[in-house]
């Protein structure tokens, strides 16, 4: 079973210091802004929207005390480390 939950999210035209990272122990929210579009030269593009908003479901508690993340060609990779499971106590009553 992998000890972690690994994340990958395209942000073409995002400037690594326009995005944001959220999370707690069930939930990863990613927020990010595209550079200008008006310092586009190409004579082709297309329209997208200049802000990126995504809420991601975690499907097991994640350790985000230790989590990475990098942003590479357009690419985030975002690992989250999964966290320990709770061990079942005995509890003792009078």
């Amino acid at each position: 079973m992998p000890d972690r939950v690994r994340v990958f999210a395209d942000l073409p035209g995002c400037d690594r210091d326009r995005i944001q990272l959220r999370a707690n122990d069930n939930q990863l929210r990613i927020e990010a802004e595209r550079e200008d579009p008006v310092n586009d030269r190409r004579a082709h593009r297309h329209e997208r929207a200049p802000t990126i908003e995504r809420t991601i479901d975690i499907p097991t508690r994640a350790n985000i005390d230790e989590a990475e993340a990098a942003y590479e060609n357009g690419v985030l990779r975002i690992d989250l480390p999964k966290r320990e499971e709770e061990k079942e106590r005995t509890i003792g009553f009078e």
